[in-house]
């Protein structure tokens, strides 16, 4: 439930910063930083957490020191606008949006349960039964 409410959130921003033609950390320096609380251990979260990352840095602190946020470094090869990282910092995004959008190869081969990755796999399971 808590990962379907924040997609709820997170669309509204992600389709701000598209119509602003901004990628959304630099919307961020007119929100209360007060709810502010990174974790990017999932598929395409470390794509979102590095705006909260910039934004953290622009506006709050203005400081990376003392500031740690997670990195995985998997599957970004699935986003249009794939993380970067350089010398232990997340490098600041540039394309409209919220970083999350997907290439469509990816959502094709994923989508449950028609994707052809899903298939294949009902396929084998099928043949074993």
């Amino acid at each position: 439930m808590h990962m379907a409410i924040g997609a709820v959130v997170n669309a509204p921003w992600d389709l701000a910063a598209k119509r602003e033609g901004q990628p959304l950390w630099r919307l961020l320096a007119h929100a209360d930083p007060e709810w502010l609380c990174p974790h990017a251990g999932g598929v395409g979260l470390c794509a979102l957490v590095r705006h909260l990352s910039m934004f953290d840095y622009l506006a709050p602190s203005g400081t990376t020191d003392d500031r740690v946020i997670e990195y995985v470094d998997h599957l970004h090869e699935h986003f249009t606008d794939p993380v970067v990282l350089r010398e232990g910092h997340y490098l600041a995004p540039r394309a409209p949006g919220f970083s999350a959008t997907m290439h469509p190869g990816s959502l094709a081969e994923y989508r449950y349960p028609d994707g052809t990755f899903w298939a294949a796999d009902l396929a084998g399971r099928e043949k074993v039964a």
